[in-house]
């Protein structure tokens, strides 16, 4: 499937220039950018888009332009296609077309355009309110699919099927939902030249509602990671977001069952080896050092701070921790289908798991985690699993 597009449309060519690489590299790999130098000629783009069965997920458009004005357009779009986002560029806020296009909902967010030189942030943080309202809207929508397609697009376009290469570091993944599609979710992503953000989270309940609901908290994570920099803020913002629509669509449109979420959100900052991280009731990860000791990432005094209540509970402000990554020492996440998973005698794999960390804590982490899914399999014997099983495993050099 393809990715959604966001179309920008101004009549001047430099600043189209000037912007489009800043909505690419935030954007781009979630979203098709697309630029366009009148209105007209955005109005066949969408409807191309849409015989094509492509998704348009947001237009920004300047207000003064030749021909028909932004607000114009934006107008348009509300009564002809309300589904798609729409954020106006203008100098001219007070100017009594602009403030009927607020009035009447064509405008949903706009920014002042002689203030973006020094305030960008706050475009972007307009467009990420946008997409995050876009991603959420988008579940009723997706309900309509049959599973196979929610299951297709969920491994297509939401979980990663590769690990990115990050310089001194390896990566590796081991996925195996309960049903067709889980409510596990995991992700590793750049967010800029020196920094990646790594995510592991459970969805409650099963089935198509919690992998849509994971998608969005996937798409959200990465559309805002720029901006919210710091794990607590972000776990912050998801949280309000997430309370935010729990009425209008994760109760409604969803179902009760996937009213909460647990995730623990890393940022690795590979050139300096810190990691930063903070919890949303996620078990914390295992850090393994080159000696075979292992320890919690979450030290229970030192990074309360980081420590919060699952999203989707109540308001709160997320903190974070901080750590050094030693040389040769692994990092695995991993979720609760893995560690309560029972034996036969109704052992759960907790303590297994530890062992098999510390007998092979020099592995590469892909062989690691194979180490680790054979004594699982080992351990549940004839028992059939319980829950979704994910790992995500990190390690610095050799």
């Amino acid at each position: 499937m393809k990715k959604p597009l966001i179309m920008l449309v101004d009549d001047i060519q430099e600043f189209l220039l000037t912007f489009e690489p800043n909505l690419r590299g935030r954007y781009g790999e979630r979203y098709v950018v697309e630029t366009y130098r009148s209105s007209e000629e955005i109005i066949g783009a969408i409807q191309g888009a849409k015989e094509e069965r492509e998704e348009v997920a947001l237009v920004i458009a300047d207000h003064q332009m030749a021909g028909m004005k932004g607000v114009d357009l934006l107008i348009y779009l509300k009564d002809n296609h309300p589904e798609i986002k729409r954020l106006l560029l203008t100098g001219e806020a007070q100017a009594p077309d602009v403030m009927k296009g607020i009035n009447t909902g064509a405008i949903q967010q706009y920014v002042r355009k002689e203030h973006m030189n020094d305030r960008d942030f706050d475009v972007f943080l307009s467009i990420n309110n946008l997409l995050d309202t876009y991603g959420l809207e988008s579940l009723a929508a997706a309900q309509k699919k049959t599973i196979e397609q929610i299951a297709r697009d969920f491994h297509m376009q939401t979980l990663p099927s590769k690990m990115p290469e990050i310089s001194g570091y390896s990566l590796a993944h081991a996925y195996s939902p309960l049903e067709v599609i889980g409510g596990d979710f995991f992700d590793v992503f750049k967010i800029d030249e020196q920094r990646y953000g790594l995510l592991v989270g459970d969805v409650s309940g099963h089935g198509s509602a919690a992998a849509l609901l994971a998608k969005a908290i996937i798409d959200s994570i990465r559309t805002n990671a720029y901006d919210l920099s710091f794990p607590g803020k972000l776990l912050t913002h998801t949280n309000r977001l997430f309370l935010r629509y729990q009425d209008k669509v994760l109760i409604e449109r969803l179902g009760s069952d996937s009213s909460f979420c647990t995730m623990v959100y890393c940022v690795l900052d590979f050139k300096q080896n810190i990691l930063t991280f903070s919890s949303a009731g996620h078990y914390s990860p295992i850090v393994i050092g080159k000696d075979g000791s292992v320890s919690s990432l979450f030290k229970q005094e030192e990074d309360s701070a980081c420590l919060g209540h699952p999203i989707g509970v109540a308001e709160m402000d997320y903190g974070e921790g901080t750590t050094v990554i030693a040389p040769r020492s692994r990092i695995v996440a991993y979720t609760d289908g893995v560690i309560e998973q029972e034996s036969p005698t109704g052992q759960q794999f907790k303590g297994t798991l530890d062992e098999v960390l510390r007998a092979n804590a020099t592995l590469p982490v892909n062989d690691l985690l194979k180490a680790i899914w054979s004594a699982y399999d080992n351990h549940r014997g004839e028992r059939l699993p319980t829950d979704d099983f994910t790992l995500l495993a990190l390690g610095r050099g050799s």
